[in-house]
């Protein structure tokens, strides 16, 4: 499918992340403007790599202000020092 390309070689992670919020968007419902009968389809959508940055910032900051910085308190996998492949457990 067509979708916005990047004009320099430093913008590609933010263009995926905000084809991405488009697309969920889309696929919950939320996206009001959107009228193609393809979903998937980005072709006229249009991303501001700055806006996009201040936007992924907000919600970093707004994160580590809920939770802390702390992202977890589990181990999910526990692996011994001598356990190979077949002896991995999950926690």
């Amino acid at each position: 499918m067509p979708s916005p390309q990047q004009d320099n070689s430093s913008d590609c992670g933010v263009y995926v992340l905000l084809a991405t919020n488009v697309l969920i968007q889309r696929l919950l419902g939320k996206d009001t403007n959107h009228r193609s009968s393809n979903p998937w389809n980005l072709e006229n959508v249009t991303f501001n790599p700055e806006t996009g940055r201040l936007q992924f910032q907000k919600m970093i900051a707004e994160m580590i202000e809920s939770r802390g910085r702390k992202i977890g308190t589990k181990v999910d996998i526990e692996i011994s020092p001598s356990a190979g492949p077949e002896q991995t457990s999950k926690m």
